[in-house]
């Protein structure tokens, strides 16, 4: 590969093979949405035996949103969770999926895809980089690290350089999505679109909670001035023009309807729920598809069993006292809370499970972090209340 997207996709391949591949399931080529129906009917038939009341009452126990500061942390957040937490049920049999498996076929008509547009194969750089590489830098890569596609290399080149895809761009430039709209497509059409990849090419994503977020031209300016202004270093790009103008689509696998954050998530950053981290990435222009990317995710089920949880108020003021037991002064604000299943290696090592926690991301800004506003993740066990520091913490 060539240039930054080489260096971006080889970190994010380097990385994703950091996650451990657990047993392998026993029918590889399973269709994920047997795994999604199944844990839906599991967690349907449960919350009817609860009734009303006790929905309500854990609702009002776990509001939808938290504004409040305690000491030094100021919370001023969404919470994502389930309306019954009595109700969470727990997972067994969890493998990663094989992608090669899974995705292969999908692969294959990609490739042959490629071939008709007129799209000659690279095979020299097909062999350096261990993929399928054209002669108009687009790609094609399927092994246990990912499943991915470079349908536009040029394009995406230049969000790369400006690093629209990092977690981190919303530091530089704040992200308002209402003054962030592009003409050229609808949600609803981005959504067809998606469709249209699935359907043409045999996946199926229905395990996985989407978002669909606009990126305009206007958009990535501000942020590669912001980037500037901060002294980050990198190329200039500008000249950005609606044909610029792209969908960014990202997703987590979910169960039950529940987020899952996996290996990799919780050892990269402790955990958080924005674009870069996503299992699932896509980006849409006027073009048509530019990015696919999937990273290893896994088959589960549901045990009829269910998470004793402590209460949401005693994880809630963990995260406070870790941050006001600091001595040196500091500004900790929590934008974001969400329930979530952690998957990570067993105690032997031999396999994976599951453990529910809460997952906080924090803006924190201290003489730790020079100054600069430094975004985290931080999770805490739901049922012991105390916060998960390793994959293997409990």
């Amino acid at each position: 590969m060539r240039g930054n997207l080489f260096k971006t996709i080889l970190v994010l391949c380097l990385c994703t093979s950091l996650c451990g591949c657990g047993s392998k399931p026993d029918t590889e080529a399973r269709n994920i949405q047997k795994i999604s129906d199944a844990a839906t009917q599991s967690v349907t038939a449960v919350s009817g035996m609860n009734g009303d009341s006790a929905s309500k009452k854990l609702e009002n126990r776990v509001p939808p949103s938290l504004h409040e500061t305690v000491g030094k942390v100021v919370f001023d957040c969404n919470i994502k969770a389930p309306k019954d937490l009595s109700r969470v049920p727990r997972l067994k049999q969890i493998s990663e999926i094989d992608m090669e498996s899974y995705f292969g076929s999908a692969a294959e008509k990609l490739v042959q895809g490629f071939k008709e547009e007129g799209k000659a194969l690279d095979q020299e750089m097909s062999e350096k980089a261990d993929c399928y590489y054209f002669s108009d830098n687009s790609l094609i890569s399927n092994d246990r690290t990912a499943f991915m596609t470079v349908f536009d290399d040029v394009q995406m080149t230049r969000y790369t350089k400006v690093g629209a895809l990092q977690a981190d761009a919303d530091q530089y430039f704040p992200y308002v999505r209402q003054e962030n709209t592009v003409n050229f497509l609808t949600e609803e059409g981005c959504k067809k679109l998606v469709e249209g990849l699935e359907n043409s090419y045999g996946f199926h994503l229905n395990s996985f909670d989407l978002t669909y977020t606009p990126v305009s031209h206007l958009y990535l300016q501000k942020l590669e001035e912001a980037r500037r202004d901060a002294g980050i270093p990198g190329e200039t790009i500008g000249n950005w023009t609606e044909s610029d103008d792209a969908w960014f689509v990202y997703g987590f696998q979910t169960v039950n309807d529940v987020p899952v954050m996996t290996e990799l998530m919780h050892e990269l950053d402790g955990g958080r729920f924005e674009y870069s981290y996503a299992v699932l990435q896509m980006v849409f222009t006027r073009k048509g598809p530019a990015f696919l990317y999937i990273s290893p995710f896994y088959q589960i089920t549901s045990e009829t069993k269910f998470y004793d949880l402590t209460s949401f108020e005693k994880c809630r003021q963990t995260i406070a006292d870790a941050y006001n037991r600091l001595l040196t002064d500091g500004k900790y604000k929590v934008t974001d809370i969400v329930f979530c299943y952690m998957i990570q290696k067993t105690k032997d090592n031999k396999g994976l499970e599951a453990i529910p926690v809460w997952n906080f991301m924090i803006d924190e800004q201290s003489e730790d972090t020079g100054g600069m506003m430094k975004k985290v993740g931080r999770s805490v066990n739901a049922e012991t209340g105390k916060e998960v520091f390793s994959p293997r913490s409990m």
